[in-house]
């Protein structure tokens, strides 16, 4: 899921305290980094967003690697071979790494002053973060999610299904409803915006339905995912929508006002 860094330092800063609590954990090179006396400085911060992220990218491609060798393993099973696994998950990447690119030019627009070359790269972390973490829990499904990862309940429809059938309707009125809040947040954040920006994200946005229809879609391919793969598809896609019009909610928050100026 697409989500801020700071969203998820304050959901485990107001943790509720309990008797006996856990040691905690050391300070990442990340969090050490941005402690430290230089990051008070942009420069500062920027070399300390900067050496996260080639962190990040490492960590990105390891798992990347890691899935598309599952899917190529899966090919190799076919007789004969056929690349109809491998070639999606390759499709995906590549869709995934042209809508970062156009979605961080908009946080490197002029238009937000001395901020934007900081905010562009933290756009950068953050995109790569929840990517690489995508890509981690499709390469180990057994693992446990990471500290301070939001895991989504069920819908109350979840809640009420009985049958394959009754999940799938679930499925697509989440994802129709994450898509109306999705295109609200778009319209109410292109509105602020001004012309050149506007542009940046139309740009960025449709790159975005390009990763989200390449990353989702592959799941309907009958022949590696059954009669399932409808259902997954689905909720692929209302997952990815629902982090989208997250990312924009926060956006605007933090930007848009500042755009009528």
């Amino acid at each position: 899921m697409i989500r801020s860094l700071a969203v998820v330092a304050a959901v485990l800063a107001v943790a509720p305290a309990q008797a006996a609590q856990p040691a905690k954990a050391p300070l990442s090179a990340y969090d050490r980094c941005l402690a430290g006396p230089a990051a008070r400085a942009q420069a500062g911060a920027i070399a300390c967003v900067d050496a996260e992220i080639r962190r990040q990218d490492a960590a990105l491609e390891r798992d990347y690697q890691a899935v598309l060798k599952d899917m190529i393993d899966l090919e190799k099973d076919r007789d004969p071979p056929e690349a109809i696994a491998s070639d999606p998950v390759r499709a995906a990447q590549r869709a995934w790494a042209a809508f970062r690119d156009a979605d961080c030019r908009l946080a490197a627009s002029p238009t937000w002053g001395a901020r934007a070359e900081l905010d562009a790269r933290q756009c950068v972390l953050e995109n790569t973060i929840d990517r690489a973490e995508s890509l981690a829990a499709e390469a180990n499904p057994s693992a446990e999610p990471p500290p301070g990862a939001v895991i989504a309940p069920p819908s109350p429809c979840e809640k009420r299904a009985h049958t394959a059938r009754d999940m799938g309707v679930c499925a697509l009125n989440d994802l129709a409803r994450s898509d109306a809040r999705l295109n609200r947040t778009y319209k109410a954040l292109l509105a602020q915006l001004v012309p050149g920006d506007k542009d940046t994200l139309r740009a960025a946005q449709r790159l975005w339905i390009a990763y989200r229809d390449a990353a989702c879609d592959r799941y309907m391919d009958d022949r590696l995912w059954g009669r399932d793969g409808g259902y997954q598809a689905t909720t692929c896609a209302d997952a990815m929508t629902s982090a989208r019009a997250d990312q924009l909610e926060a956006f605007f928050k933090s930007h848009g006002p500042r755009a009528a100026r």
